[in-house]
């Protein structure tokens, strides 16, 4: 029989990992989280459930592997996050926001990039994929260009909204055999939001085994601590998992970061 573990959970996964609220902007934003907003700088309307498929594997003929839509920013602000449809995905596709000065060339600006993603539920129809974003401010009435491709070799399938009639004003174009091609019959339902960049990070905590998988409390399998940590702008040190030692008592804390210089403080 394995010796069982002598640690003991006593705290609440409620209360497992506290954020405590201290954020201090870079430059002249000093704020705390009750004055931070986060605003959409554009809302490509609701998915009418029509799908555009990328793939990158090569064995199409000359694939679709990357989708555009430009839209005007509605707000000023750094680019937070990017919502989109995905129904289903072998891996989350990557996006960025570029300006529309000389797109599609190489030599428009990245104005922002992705730094992670959630692609949740895929296979779904209502599945979709919040991209986290990182880089400079959207400007209000600025124009600008959501680019989403697909992961190399891979393949993933984007929703679409169908308008109807052609409009060549709709903002809508696909990569197909290397060229960029504009289509007015259709626009990407993709949300952009920015934010004022003062929300400060929140930390949560979760235990596996969710419950003790011994008697009277007491575990037998040596359990992981998993953290995820959330933000309007990127987290740049969320604290990696770990497995409690056996016999071990700990008492952990640290600080977690944003891009945009907010701090929180967490402890377990």
């Amino acid at each position: 029989m394995s010796q069982r573990l002598r640690r003991r959970l006593t705290t609440s996964l409620a209360v497992l990992a506290t954020a405590l609220s201290s954020a201090v902007g870079v430059g002249a934003l000093t704020a705390t989280s009750a004055s931070a907003t986060s605003s959409v700088a554009y809302d490509g309307g609701s998915w009418t459930g029509g799908s555009w498929g990328l793939n990158s594997a090569g064995s199409c003929g000359g694939c679709v592997d990357a989708l555009e839509q430009r839209f005007v920013a509605a707000t000023s602000g750094p680019a937070a996050k990017i919502v989109l449809p995905t129904p289903w995905s072998q891996t989350a596709p990557t996006v960025e926001i570029r300006s529309a000065e000389n797109f599609p060339s190489d030599g428009a600006t990245v104005v922002a990039t992705q730094v992670s993603s959630s692609l949740f539920h895929p296979g779904q129809q209502d599945s979709t994929t919040t991209f986290r974003m990182s880089g400079e401010l959207l400007t209000a009435g600025d124009t600008y260009v959501v680019v989403v491709r697909v992961a190399a070799d891979s393949s993933s399938v984007v929703g679409f909204n169908y308008t109807g009639s052609y409009n060549p004003d709709s903002g809508f174009g696909y990569h197909y055999n290397g060229s960029w091609t504009a289509y007015g019959y259709y626009t990407l339902p993709v949300q952009v939001y920015e934010s004022d960049g003062a929300d400060p990070p929140t930390v949560s905590a979760t235990v596996s085994p969710v419950t003790p998988d011994g008697t009277n409390g007491w575990y037998k399998t040596a359990p992981t601590v998993h953290f995820a940590c959330d933000d309007d702008l990127a987290v740049l040190d969320c604290p990696a998992d770990y497995v409690v030692a056996e016999g071990g008592q700990d008492a952990t804390s640290g600080t977690v970061h944003d891009d945009n210089g907010n701090t929180a403080d967490w402890s377990l």
